[in-house]
């Protein structure tokens, strides 16, 4: 049986899951954009039974900004579109 281990990024809480993925993708709702800071977030599904967790969970809140500028374009991907801020291919002086 396969075996997956992971934490968070602080290294606190651990996780080991000992089953088959029942699916891996890609999600591309806002939440995910916003909580991974990217265009999509990754998952892997499996079974809540499979899974245990070493450590105390916790959870974290923090304001939503709402951004006026973009910096350093020249170097966005193509596929990149936010629109609706001042555009700088770098470092404004």
């Amino acid at each position: 049986m396969p075996e997956i281990k992971g934490g968070c990024l602080c290294g606190a809480v651990r996780y080991t899951a000992h089953a088959e993925p029942a699916l891996v993708g890609v999600c591309h709702c806002r939440d995910c954009q916003k909580f991974t800071g990217s265009a999509f977030g990754f998952f892997v599904g499996v079974p809540r039974t499979a899974v245990e967790i070493q450590g105390q969970l916790k959870t974290f809140a923090k304001p939503s900004v709402t951004p006026t500028r973009e910096i350093y374009c020249d170097r966005e991907l193509p596929w990149v579109r936010l629109g609706g801020m001042q555009r700088y291919p770098r470092m404004p002086v």
